[in-house]
C-alpha cells in the first residue's frame, strides 16, 4: 500500500519533481489493463492540476535572480576549494611553520564541515562567514600572512558577500512576488496526488494488491527519497543552529572574561 503522500515540506521546485516523477511513470502505466476507470479519471485530474503548478513555478524557475545566485554561488565555490587547495600544498612544505600554519587553517576550515561548497546556500553563507571571522583572528591572520593567502581570503569575503545580498534581494522579490496563484496550485496538486493515492489502495484492496505492485512501489519509493532529503537538511539546519549557538557561548564567556 501507498504509506505516505506527504510533501508539504519540500520546496516547490523538489516537490513539483516528485509530481513529475509520478506523473511520468503513471503515464507509462497508462496501457495497462489496471488503468481504466475509476483510476483514469482521478490520474487526468492529477495530470491537470500538475499542468497548473507548471504554470504556476514558471516565474519562479525564470526568475533571473536564481540564475544570477547560481552563478554567484560556482564563484565562491571555485575561490573556496583553490584556497582549501593551496593549504594543503603548503601542509606537505619543506618549510616546518609554512607546514604547521597549513595545518592550523586547514583545521578550521573543517571546523565547519568537510564539503563546504556542497551545503545548502543559506548554510553555506553562514560557515564561511564564520570561518572568515575565525581568519581574521590575530593569531590566524598572522597564519594567513605566513602562507601568503590574503588575497584568496578577500576574494572569499567579496564573492561571499555579493551572494549574501543578491540572496536577500531574491528574498524580497520572492516574498512580495509569491502569488496566491502559485499556493494554490500547489494545493490542488497535492490534494489530486492525495486523491490518486486513496483510490490506488481502494484498488488494491478490492482487485488485490498484485495488480498495483509497480504503481505502489514506485510512488513509495519517489515519496520516501523526497522525505530522505528533507530529513537530510534539517538535521544539517539543525547542526548549523547548534554551531552558532556554541559560538554566540563562547563569545559570551570572552567577554565575561574580559
Amino acid at each position: 500500500m501507498i504509506t505516505s503522500t506527504n510533501l508539504k515540506a519540500l520546496r516547490n521546485l523538489e516537490a513539483f519533481q516528485v509530481y513529475s516523477d509520478v506523473a511520468a511513470f503513471l503515464k507509462q502505466e497508462e496501457t495497462a489493463k489496471e488503468f481504466e476507470e475509476p483510476l483514469k479519471s482521478v490520474c487526468d485530474t492529477f495530470n491537470a492540476r500538475l499542468q497548473e503548478y507548471d504554470v504556476a513555478l514558471l516565474p519562479e524557475r525564470r526568475s533571473p535572480q536564481t540564475a544570477e545566485l547560481a552563478q554567484l554561488d560556482a564563484r565562491r565555490d571555485y575561490i573556496l576549494r583553490s584556497f582549501i587547495a593551496n593549504l594543503k600544498l603548503y601542509v606537505v612544505s619543506p618549510d616546518e611553520e609554512q607546514s604547521q600554519a597549513a595545518d592550523v587553517l586547514l583545521s578550521l576550515v573543517e571546523k565547519y564541515g568537510k564539503n563546504i561548497p556542497g551545503m545548502p546556500y543559506r548554510q553555506e553563507t553562514a560557515a564561511i562567514t564564520n570561518l572568515l571571522q575565525d581568519m581574521a583572528i590575530k593569531e590566524n591572520e598572522e597564519l594567513v600572512k605566513k602562507l601568503f593567502v590574503e588575497h584568496w581570503i578577500t576574494s572569499l569575503r567579496t564573492a561571499n558577500t555579493q551572494f549574501e545580498q543578491t540572496m536577500l534581494s531574491r528574498t524580497d522579490i520572492a516574498s512580495e512576488a509569491t502569488s496566491e496563484k502559485s499556493r494554490t496550485a500547489r494545493a490542488a496538486v497535492q490534494t489530486a496526488f492525495e486523491k490518486l493515492c486513496e483510490m490506488i489502495n481502494a484498488l488494491a484492496v478490492v482487485k488485490g494488491e498484485a495488480a498495483y505492485s509497480r504503481i505502489i512501489d514506485r510512488i513509495n519509493r519517489l515519496v520516501r527519497e523526497a522525505q530522505e532529503v528533507l530529513a537530510r537538511r534539517m538535521a544539517r539546519n539543525k547542526k548549523a543552529v547548534e554551531k552558532e549557538e556554541e559560538n554566540i557561548d563562547v563569545d559570551v564567556e570572552e567577554e565575561v572574561e574580559e
